[in-house]
C-alpha cells in the first residue's frame, strides 16, 4: 500500500481518534436534540431561526474539542514516532526527511478533513430526521473550514514539539499545556474582555468596541477560527442577533482577513517543524 494512503488509514483507525469524534458528536447530539425539543419549531420562519441556533451549538462543542483531535492526530502520526526513534528507521530507506515529515503532516490534514466531514453530515442528517428541517449548507460549509484548519493548526503544534522536546511524556505534558492557555485561558480571556463588555454595554459605540476586541482575540488564536467563521457566514454574533451597525468589517472581519488567518495557523506550525527537521535532525 502507498505510504501515504497508509498513514491516512492509520490516523482513521486510530483509537483515540475515533472515540473523540464519537464522543463529541453523541455529545453535540444531545444537546441539539435538547434544543429540538424545547424549542418546537411552529412555523418556517422560527425553523429558519432555530437551524442558525444549532449551528452555533454545534461549532462551540466541535470547536472546543478539536484541538484534541488535532493533537491526537499529531502525536499518533508523527509526534511518538519521531521520539521513539520509529522515523529513523524509515530513513533508512530511499526517502528524505522533509518528504517524510511533509506526507504525514498530508495525511492529517486529509484523515482530520474526512473525520471532521463525517461527524458534521451525521448530526446534520439526524437533525434533518428530527426536525425535518436541513442545516443551511453555507454554515455548515464555513463552519467545516474553520473547524480544519484548527484541527491541523494544534496537529502542526505537535509536529513542532516533536523538534523541540525528545521524550513522548514531555510532548504530550506540553500538547496539554498549549490545550489548555489556548482552549481554556484564552477563552475566559475573551469571555471577561469581550463578551461581558458587549452585553453590559450601554452604547453602541461601546458595544462596537467590544465586537471588535472579541475579532482581534479570535484572530490570534486557532481555537477561535471556528467562532469568526460562524459569525462571518451568520452575518453576526452569536447565531447573527448582535449586529455592528457599520457591518463586519467595521471591527474587523472580512471573508479574505479569515481565509488568510486559517492559512496562517493551519500552516505555520508545520512550516516551522518542517525547517527544524531539515536544519536540526
Amino acid at each position: 500500500m502507498n505510504p501515504f494512503f497508509y498513514d491516512v488509514l492509520r490516523v482513521l483507525r486510530n483509537r483515540g481518534v475515533l472515540v473523540l469524534v464519537v464522543l463529541t458528536s453523541l455529545l453535540a447530539l444531545v444537546a441539539l436534540t435538547i434544543y429540538d425539543v424545547l424549542s418546537a419549531p411552529g412555523s418556517p420562519a422560527q425553523a429558519s431561526e432555530d437551524t442558525v441556533v444549532v449551528v452555533l451549538i454545534m461549532g462551540m462543542i466541535y470547536a472546543f474539542f478539536v484541538p484534541i483531535l488535532g493533537i491526537q492526530t499529531g502525536y499518533a502520526t508523527y509526534a511518538r514516532d519521531h521520539a521513539t526513534g520509529v522515523l529513523e528507521s524509515i530513513l533508512v530507506r530511499p526517502i528524505s526527511r522533509s518528504r517524510l515529515i511533509l506526507s504525514r503532516y498530508l495525511a492529517v490534514v486529509v484523515a482530520s478533513a474526512a473525520a471532521i466531514a463525517c461527524a458534521l453530515l451525521f448530526l446534520d442528517a439526524l437533525n434533518l430526521l428530527e426536525t425535518g428541517y436541513a442545516l443551511p449548507a453555507d454554515q455548515l460549509v464555513g463552519l467545516y473550514g474553520a473547524l480544519l484548519a484548527e484541527a491541523v493548526s494544534f496537529a502542526g503544534v505537535l509536529f513542532l514539539i516533536a523538534h523541540l522536546l525528545r521524550s513522548p511524556g514531555a510532548i504530550l505534558g506540553s500538547a496539554v499545556v498549549v490545550f489548555v492557555l489556548i482552549d481554556v485561558v484564552w477563552f475566559f480571556l475573551l469571555f471577561f474582555l469581550g463578551i461581558i463588555p458587549l452585553f453590559t454595554a450601554g452604547s453602541s459605540g461601546v458595544k462596537t468596541e467590544a465586537m471588535t476586541r472579541i475579532v482581534e482575540l479570535e484572530y490570534s488564536d486557532p481555537a477561535g477560527l471556528p467562532f469568526l467563521a460562524l459569525v462571518e457566514v451568520q452575518g453576526g454574533f452569536f447565531g447573527g442577533f448582535i449586529r455592528p451597525p457599520g457591518g463586519l468589517a467595521s471591527v474587523g472581519l472580512t471573508p479574505a482577513g479569515l481565509i488568510l488567518a486559517g492559512l496562517f495557523w493551519s500552516l505555520l506550525p508545520f512550516l516551522l517543524a518542517f525547517v527544524l527537521a531539515r536544519k536540526r535532525d
